[in-house]
């Protein structure tokens, strides 16, 4: 208990459990969505939700952090916060397609024949 006490208080265990509740909302509405398409089986949905959404969402992350850190002080949050909004749209207008289209993660149709 003292060990995450002191990991949760210290700035790198509270920015490790900014990026895990990111990580969880996104990977949550991308599994949520993809929940009510039956042409995925729960491979393709787990696949999908982690390296299209989870994936993008400790990116953009990690690169508003960054980009946080290199500028001053007082207008760090602000920029961190645009950069990172910024590579999220990015990641999911080019990135997170090619991801989906990759294959065994395009929801293609699984139906039985219908001559039976």
């Amino acid at each position: 208990g003292r060990v995450v006490g002191k990991l949760l208080a210290s700035k790198l265990g509270l920015n490790l459990l900014d990026a895990g509740i990111g990580f969880g909302i996104d990977v949550g509405y991308q599994l949520w969505l993809d929940s009510s398409t039956p042409y995925l089986n729960n491979t393709q949905r787990l696949q999908r939700a982690f390296w299209g959404q989870g994936i993008g969402s400790l990116v953009s992350f990690g690169i508003g952090k960054g980009a946080a850190k290199l500028v001053g002080a007082a207008i760090a949050g602000p920029v961190g916060l645009v950069i990172g909004v910024g590579v999220s749209i990015a990641w999911d207008l080019w990135i997170a397609p090619r991801i989906y289209e990759r294959p065994g993660a395009v929801p293609t149709r699984q139906l039985a024949p219908l001559n039976q």
